[in-house]
């Protein structure tokens, strides 16, 4: 069991990976304000989560992700992914950056990265439906699959994790407003031809 369990946390490790180097790639070879600009508020909401009922906190920087994966793709969505990440990471270490642990920062790109990548894959068998299902669909494949990962994570290091701990950290209030914000924006851009960060 026990090497199941590092078996598990090495390949998030490895997957992990792939979300600095896509952002250097993208950076390096395909930046454009646009992405500067997304990544920015990624950092930002990063910085601010949201306090949900409950006194649950929601990285609202998913909003960022969903919208650069619909508009260039996964290895592009990587970019405010990692920046938004490592935002919230200082600040939760209190910007000190020797008390950051690598590998759980790593392992945090990992379980976004697979989150990603089931969220583009529902995307684009979603594309007949209207925009705001479709959006709805991807930010909550996105979360799903995220919190699925993260008990597969705490059962791993040997938390106690129960349904109802489950139940209450998963919440269905920002699937809803980030899919109604994302859906207003871009309806908004594509009808006054609005082209920032489209």
């Amino acid at each position: 069991m026990l090497r199941i369990s590092k078996l598990y946390l090495n390949i998030l490790f490895a997957t992990g990976l792939m979300v600095p180097l896509s952002t250097i790639g993208t950076l390096c070879f395909h930046a454009s304000t646009s992405i500067v600009v997304v990544s920015c508020i990624a950092i930002c909401l990063g910085m601010f989560p949201v306090y949900l009922p409950k006194g649950t906190l929601w990285g609202a920087g998913v909003v960022t992700y969903i919208f650069v994966l619909s508009t260039n793709g996964p290895l592009t969505a990587c970019v405010p992914l990692f920046f938004g990440t490592v935002a919230e990471f200082m600040k939760h270490y209190r910007w000190n950056v020797k008390r950051i642990k690598f590998f759980r920062l790593t392992v945090t790109f990992g379980m976004f990265f697979y989150a990603l990548l089931a969220a583009w894959y529902s995307s684009r068998q979603t594309t007949h439906l209207p925009y705001f299902f479709h959006i709805l669909i991807s930010v909550a494949t996105f979360e799903v699959v995220n919190y699925i990962i993260l008990v597969g994570i705490q059962l791993s290091i040997g938390q106690r994790v129960t349904l109802a701990d489950g139940l209450g950290m998963f919440n269905f209030l920002p699937l809803i407003a980030t899919s109604a914000v994302l859906t207003m924006y871009i309806q908004f851009a594509r009808n006054w031809e609005f082209a920032l960060l489209i």
